[in-house]
């Protein structure tokens, strides 16, 4: 299971280009992510009509925390060809609150 749905989060292409106006039209395209048991980042690459080109799963971390480096955000936006992007990460205990680590300043080196 676990393996099907990494594969599944690697790289999904969405057929029909949905459209992505609004926040609460982001979570129906990333609702899979609640089942994950670690912390995942992911970039949605959307053009100039906001319309989804594809789900990237830019890195998959540990129960609480996620690594990510600036190039790995940027490569699937430069690859597709995206005029917008969203970036996205969950919270496998299911509290929203803030990490620590996310109210500090990230170094891009």
């Amino acid at each position: 299971m676990f393996i099907e749905l990494k594969t599944e989060l690697m790289a999904k292409e969405e057929p029909g280009g949905e459209e992505i106006a609004d926040p609460e039209a982001v979570e129906p395209v990333v609702a899979d992510m609640r089942l994950l048991a670690q912390e995942a980042f992911v970039v949605l690459t959307l053009n100039v009509k906001h319309q989804l080109i594809r789900r990237h799963l830019v890195t998959l971390g540990i129960l609480d925390k996620v690594q990510i480096h600036a190039r790995e955000v940027f490569r699937p936006a430069i690859l597709d060809n995206a005029h917008h992007i969203i970036l996205v990460h969950n919270h496998p205990s299911g509290d929203p609150e803030r990490h620590h680590q996310q109210t500090e300043r990230p170094r891009w080196n």
